[in-house]
């Protein structure tokens, strides 16, 4: 009797713990699938926060991607004939919803709660959640539409109103909203919502740290560079939410006016940047554009001197939060940061860590920063310490133990 006893607590315990099904709008070999959903899936269940978790992402038929496993994690990936699953658009909406829920019909009793990652994500979360009957969670939650309305992406149509109302539609039924800035988390509670939480885009730093080895090799292999060199890098895409000719404007304008300072450019847009140097007569050996897998990030990040986060300024900003941001902190690396960008042109400009610039104001973008105080390699231990208590995700995802505990 006392070893049934135990065996029903056991069972009972068991079933409290949640089991997932996590909406990715990223394929498994994105990068922010890499930095991003990965930790948080080893977090929940080395914390034994849930029970299980199925990971389902959009995937091309025509691509050979594999999944190389989280203990406790299986991955579902929802196949489409088209190629690039990494081009954002209203088809991968309707590939998650036709295919979780092609899974669903067959699979629900297997599932406690829906969980998604950003607001677009988030919005077919709470689509199926109510054609299944099942609680939905959104982390990553975020004003995606106004993102994309004021950066000029989208216009005030039918895209822009749809995901406006998939929004409104999960501050209202989502059991649980975590944002990524606690400006946005301060609105939405203003406006009655009482469910929400702050994690920030986060990473352990201790997967990405300052490794002064591997810094000495790569600046080794740039042409002409050595100690005396100033190196700047900037890690992601152009356009959209970001800036474009500005962005290159102003790094051209740091070229021009330093010649002992080189530009490396880690993006999968190779051709779009390389011609934008070109366009703005910088000489091949003054910069280095590459695409690398996100295990290769925190190495170029070492042998560089200042990091780049120019996002486009408008008044939604405030509220996101860029992953390369924590990677810069990681490493140590002072950062350019655009004006009112999530809560890091604060921190980065009350610590003096960096350089908020307006890139609205003409004389601001304009302006050559001193580039060498800005890159004096003795912060760098400062910088990873601050950044550690904003971003590192040993002290950020102490949440979801908050979150996940309450759930159950």
């Amino acid at each position: 009797m006392d070893a049934l006893f135990v065996q029903i607590l056991v069972g009972v315990s068991l079933h409290q713990l949640m089991r997932l099904l996590y909406i990715s709008f990223w394929s498994i070999d994105n990068g922010l699938t890499h930095a991003t959903i990965f930790p948080v899936l080893r977090y929940l269940i080395k914390e034994k926060l849930v029970l299980s978790i199925t990971l389902t992402t959009p995937e091309s038929k025509h691509n050979d991607v594999s999944f190389h496993g989280i203990e406790g994690v299986t991955w579902l990936p929802i196949y489409t004939a088209k190629k690039n699953v990494n081009e954002s658009g209203f088809w991968q909406i309707i590939t998650l919803l036709r295919g979780v829920g092609k899974h669903l019909r067959n699979h629900k009793l297997k599932y406690d709660m829906l969980w998604a990652r950003g607001a677009v994500a988030g919005g077919v979360a709470s689509l199926l959640s109510k054609v299944f009957s099942l609680p939905f969670g959104v982390e990553s939650f975020e004003p995606h539409s106004d993102y994309m309305l004021e950066s000029g992406a989208w216009k005030d149509g039918q895209k822009y109103r749809i995901q406006k109302k998939q929004e409104a539609r999960a501050m209202k039924n989502a059991s649980i909203l975590i944002t990524v800035s606690s400006q946005y988390t301060e609105y939405l509670k203003s406006n009655g919502l009482t469910n929400v939480h702050t994690i920030p885009c986060s990473l352990d730093f201790d997967e990405m740290p300052f490794d002064s080895s591997i810094r000495e090799e790569i600046r080794s292999s740039l042409p002409q560079v050595d100690n005396q060199w100033i190196v700047g890098i900037y890690v992601g895409k152009f356009g959209d939410i970001y800036y474009d000719d500005e962005f290159f404007d102003y790094i051209g304008r740091l070229l021009h006016s330093d010649e002992n300072y080189f530009q490396i450019i880690l993006t999968p847009m190779l051709d779009h940047a390389k011609r934008a140097f070109e366009k703005r007569g910088i000489s091949a050996e003054r910069f280095l554009i590459k695409k690398v897998p996100h295990s290769e990030i925190g190495a170029y990040l070492s042998a560089a001197d200042i990091g780049f986060c120019p996002v486009r300024q408008t008044k939604s900003k405030k509220y996101m939060s860029p992953v390369k941001t924590g990677e810069y902190l990681a490493v140590g690396l002072p950062i350019i940061v655009t004006k009112d960008i999530s809560d890091d042109s604060q921190l980065i400009e009350e610590n003096e860590i960096g350089l908020v610039v307006d890139f609205e104001d003409e004389n601001a973008r304009t302006a050559i920063p001193d580039l060498r105080k800005l890159s004096s390699i003795s912060e760098r231990t400062q910088i990873q310490e601050l950044g550690a208590l904003y971003r590192d995700s040993k002290h950020n995802f102490k949440v979801y133990n908050q979150v996940f505990k309450a759930l159950t």
